[in-house]
């Protein structure tokens, strides 16, 4: 599953970057040369973190490769297009405009996420038990997840510019995804596969069902909160919430 699941985003990854590719290069070139270098100061926490718990790397490395690749592009980039619509014709251009991302994103990611630290248990059951152990490898699916949106971010961006100044639109768009980036995937995924862990209570003691489903519940509130910033002002930073719908719809 794990591997058709990569598979299955790898496939969508090389269509939609695959059209534009010949005139759009300098843009997710430059996503990758500065979102590639903003993982480092994250792996240094994490790796911090990881001290207690001794994950091997090529275990972190595989629930990054989850995130990156198959929670974005085989699970996410068809919800994220398809629920926007569903909340269009339900309840209006307006209110889809203010609250689909908020209230599409965090079922969506969260689950797709989480789905890679499950699969990881069913790999490595000996090494994947502990709470703290879904903590570390949430974080590092979440920063996959985090750095190819961000990657896909800049390239739309150069396809929204008609491919003018796409250099500079990547180095617009790192600071401001950068700073976001402190409270986003990494740290709700942290949180939402800590709460899994303790639902499914692996490590002797340690199950808790109410204390995990609070918890995987704090984290898709957060991510709520976090999208849904124009619903949740009462409209007046709507504009914000038609360009977090864009971004989350993954398409120029």
């Amino acid at each position: 599953m794990y591997l058709v699941g990569v598979g299955g985003g790898a496939l969508p990854k090389l269509r939609y970057f695959g059209p534009g590719a010949a005139f759009h290069t300098p843009a997710p070139a430059g996503g990758v040369l500065l979102f590639g270098l903003y993982p480092v100061p994250w792996l240094l926490l994490l790796g911090h973190h990881n001290r207690f718990t001794a994950l091997p790397a090529g275990l972190l490395a595989t629930g990054f490769s989850w995130g990156g690749v198959a929670a974005t592009f085989w699970i996410a980039l068809p919800a994220n297009n398809a629920l926007p619509e569903i909340w269009t014709k339900l309840a209006g251009t307006s209110f889809a405009s203010d609250r689909a991302a908020g209230l599409t994103a965090p079922v969506t990611e969260e689950t797709a996420k989480a789905l890679g630290l499950v699969l990881l248990v069913g790999l490595a059951p000996r090494l994947v038990r502990s709470a703290y152990d879904g903590f570390v490898i949430g974080a590092f699916t979440g920063l996959g997840f985090q750095v190819f949106e961000d990657v896909l971010y800049v390239y739309n961006g150069a396809a929204r510019l008609y491919g003018v100044d796409q250099f500079g639109s990547s180095l617009h768009l790192f600071p401001v995804r950068g700073a976001s980036g402190i409270v986003s995937h990494a740290l709700f995924g942290a949180i939402f596969c800590t709460g899994l862990m303790w639902v499914l209570g692996r490590a002797p003691g340690e199950r808790h069902v109410a204390r995990g489903a609070l918890t995987t519940l704090t984290a898709m509130v957060f991510h709520f909160a976090r999208d849904d910033m124009a619903g949740l002002s009462g409209g007046s930073n709507r504009f914000v919430g038609r360009a977090r719908s864009e971004l989350l719809r993954l398409r120029g």
